[in-house]
């Protein structure tokens, strides 16, 4: 199925990664490569595919009360979602691989309100008690997080055209 006729489609990504502080980086652009803080992903967790529709029941959806949204797990191999996984490691926020990704790397993590989510985030961690992690300049604390992507985003890809339970952990 070509993802151009499910347009409406969204992924639910579920990782395990770090929020990452670089104390060198002063967070200016033109002058540090990276920002002061970033969320750097090291595992896929879960894919689920979303929907905001209630109709969704339908079809198989289950309805997760704390996100107000339908949930479907999606049937892929494991290698199909690792790709798809490392595309998502390869955009913004997660990451870059063109001079145009970094630019638009750049607009979103050095954006001053993305910017103090993460140190909110990352100081109400330390606070916590969070183990964090120390190498070099950079101190890294160990998050499970998720995000919800829209099927475009993998517009140059082929999808499965089911969707059965799958979980990969």
């Amino acid at each position: 199925m070509n993802i151009n006729s499910r347009r409406r489609a969204l992924r639910y990504f579920k990782y395990r990664g770090f929020i990452i502080l670089n104390s060198e980086s002063q967070n200016l652009v033109g002058i540090d490569f990276l920002p002061r803080y970033r969320i750097e992903l090291e595992s896929l967790l879960e894919i689920l595919s979303v929907s905001s529709s209630p109709k969704s029941l339908d079809f198989g959806y289950i309805k997760d009360e704390n996100f107000s949204l339908y949930f479907k797990n999606i049937e892929m191999t494991e290698s199909e979602a690792l790709v798809e996984f490392q595309h998502i490691k390869s955009v913004s926020p997660y990451g870059f691989s063109t001079e145009a990704d970094y630019l638009q790397y750049v607009n979103h993590v050095f954006d001053p309100t993305y910017q103090s989510e993460l140190e909110k985030t990352y100081d109400s961690l330390v606070r916590a008690g969070v183990k964090i992690e120390v190498t070099g300049k950079e101190s890294k604390i160990k998050i499970v997080n998720s995000t919800i992507t829209p099927l475009e985003f993998f517009k140059e890809r082929e999808v499965p055209s089911k969707a059965n339970l799958r979980r990969i952990i």
